[in-house]
């Protein structure tokens, strides 16, 4: 099992198929689920990532997406 720090870039660029780092996120997701690895991030990287999708097209994506980590309990958050 490994620990991975997720930065905004990640959230966004699996959240979006047509950002040009979508396939590079996908295929990191696809590492940690197959090694149970834990994702690690802050909760001011969670919210820029809501400020990016803050457009009524992609609002929904990102507040599901914030839902869900927390409602999971992962990722962990570390508090700045």
């Amino acid at each position: 099992m490994v620990t991975c720090f997720a930065d905004s870039s990640y959230w966004m660029a699996l959240s979006r198929r047509r950002d040009q780092y979508n396939r590079h996120a996908v295929a990191w997701n696809q590492f940690v689920i197959r090694t149970k690895s834990i994702i690690v991030t802050t909760e001011a990287v969670l919210w820029e990532w809501l400020n990016a999708f803050s457009d009524a097209s992609t609002r929904a994506v990102a507040a599901e997406g914030y839902r869900r980590a927390h409602a999971r309990g992962a990722p962990s958050t570390v508090t700045t």
